[in-house]
């Protein structure tokens, strides 16, 4: 029966009797519904395997193979193959060259010695570099993560050295994964690759809207770093970061920046000229999402002082250890009114009566809050999401009644975590319930979905609709709000995450 089911299927279907260009429209659909790109990689082969219709349909259609993940093993023939079909179609090119085990091993390295021993060498990024850039004219999005530095520097100086323009680059991303974030080999090594290397020769890309540089010291272009909508710098020693007058510029220059991303890295601090660092902050209107990360708490509170975005909607605050960061949550008070999406990753806060009543007050100054993400914070933290918004209301009649409990984050329905004890997380979801704020869903990260405990996954599910969420995606009710969003301030998004 099920023989005859598919037999009939097809011959009642007929779908080669469909024209060409409704055919190419299946495909594309069969493409896009793959959850990963591995996944979308062989759905395409496959396409081609059926028959010599679809062979030839497919591979004249240069669209179908312009985004391409470099996830066959080197040298890559399949991905190469994957640039050849996409012919002047735009390129969106993704290369990781991340090697989890290599880096647990190494993560803690204090110097450069055992970079040699890693599996992708400087060697097969300038082969592969090399045939790129004979596209380099058709390259849209080039996204690129390696652990060590010759590699990195690799893609640098190709970039500054090539004679075509990247004319319709619109992304550009290079990540540097391992550490140390300095090259401390040989002195000759150590003083060529201190150098900040000049990101295309300083050359402007006249489509470029999003930038990102992760553990790399470039020299910055303010001109080339204008008409941006999401900047991301992380992990750039202070003496290689732009100087605030730069930076303040780069601000300036992108009215639309919807995303701006700062993981221990940021303009550079003015010692000199004490006058000139009280400048005026920059009005970022269209800011929707700020990352502020590994500062100390005088250089955070530097930071937001030289840029105010009241329409603000997605706030991450992630890796404040080793201080009392009190007096930056009193700082961040009133400035994001609008957050509708709160990320705490391993923040720290001293267990204080004077932090308690600041973090409160913090709370209490952001209610449109929905979606709470959290990892590696204490439950003295959690405690404060649970407590009273009247409680630090300042009276002048002691007499005077007691209001009633007000939950802080009345609108706060959504929680996604990970690396988070259980009975942290427990404490906050029972804690919800009890003040009369209790959570609808609950998102899981996968790495750690699957280390939980079967009777912690039932405990959750029975609380709250429990879901899992692959890393770096964002949760369903994330994207809406941020749709929402668009449509009633009329700021667009380019980039929804």
């Amino acid at each position: 029966m099920d023989f005859q089911r598919k037999w009939i299927f097809c011959r009642c279907l007929r779908i080669n009797q469909l024209p060409t260009e409704i055919l190419l429209q299946i495909f594309h659909l069969v493409s896009w519904s793959s959850t990963d790109m591995p996944s979308s990689s062989l759905s395409l082969l496959r396409l081609t395997w059926v028959c010599q219709k679809w062979r030839h349909a497919a591979i004249e259609d240069m669209t179908l193979w312009s985004i391409v993940w470099f996830k066959d093993r080197y040298p890559y023939e399949r991905s190469l193959t994957f640039v050849e079909r996409a012919g002047t179609a735009p390129l969106d090119i993704r290369i990781n060259e991340r090697h989890e085990g290599w880096y647990k091993e190494h993560m803690n390295d204090l110097d450069d010695s055992e970079e040699d021993g890693h599996p992708f060498t400087a060697e097969m990024m300038e082969e592969v570099m090399d045939k790129i850039l004979l596209r380099i004219q058709t390259i849209r999005t080039l996204v690129i993560m390696v652990d060590t530095w010759k590699p990195a520097l690799v893609v640098l100086n190709k970039l500054r050295d090539c004679d075509d323009l990247a004319e319709r680059m619109e992304r550009f991303e290079l990540h540097r994964t391992g550490r140390p974030w300095l090259w401390v080999g040989p002195i000759p090594e150590s003083r060529n690759r201190l150098a900040p290397i000049p990101f295309f020769d300083r050359r402007i890309l006249p489509r470029l809207t999003y930038a990102c540089f992760n553990g790399l010291h470039i020299r910055w272009s303010v001109p080339q770093m204008s008409n941006l909508y999401v900047l991301d710098m992380r992990r750039v020693p202070l003496e290689n970061c732009p100087l605030i007058y730069d930076f303040r510029d780069m601000l300036k220059g992108s009215p639309q920046l919807s995303k701006l991303a700062l993981d221990a890295a940021g303009p550079r601090w003015v010692y000199t000229d004490v006058v000139d660092v009280n400048l005026p902050p920059v009005d970022l209107p269209c800011l929707a999402t700020l990352v502020l990360g590994d500062f100390t708490v005088l250089y955070a509170i530097y930071v937001l002082n030289t840029f105010t975005a009241k329409n603000l909607i997605d706030l991450t605050i992630l890796n404040m250890v080793g201080f009392d960061y009190g007096p930056l949550i009193e700082h961040l008070t009133g400035r994001f009114p609008d957050v509708r999406v709160m990320t705490m990753y391993s923040v720290q806060l001293l267990d204080s009566i004077p932090n308690k009543r600041r973090m409160i007050k913090w709370l209490q100054s952001m209610p449109k809050i929905e979606v709470l993400k959290v990892a590696q914070l204490k439950k003295t933290l959690l405690q404060h999401f649970l407590e009273d918004a009247n409680v630090w209301e300042e009276t002048a009649d002691l007499f005077a009644p007691k209001k009633p409990f007000i939950p802080l984050l009345p609108k706060l329905d959504i929680l996604e975590y990970q690396s988070m004890a259980f009975d942290c997380v427990a404490h906050l979801v029972t804690g919800r319930k009890k003040i009369g704020a209790p959570l609808k869903r609950i998102y899981v990260i996968s790495p750690w979905f699957i280390q939980m405990k079967v009777e912690e996954k039932n405990w959750l599910a029975r609380v709250a609709q429990l879901f899992q969420l692959n890393p770096g995606m964002p949760n369903p009710e994330e994207l809406q709000l941020r749709r929402v969003w668009m449509k009633t301030s009329g700021i667009p998004l380019p980039y929804l995450y």
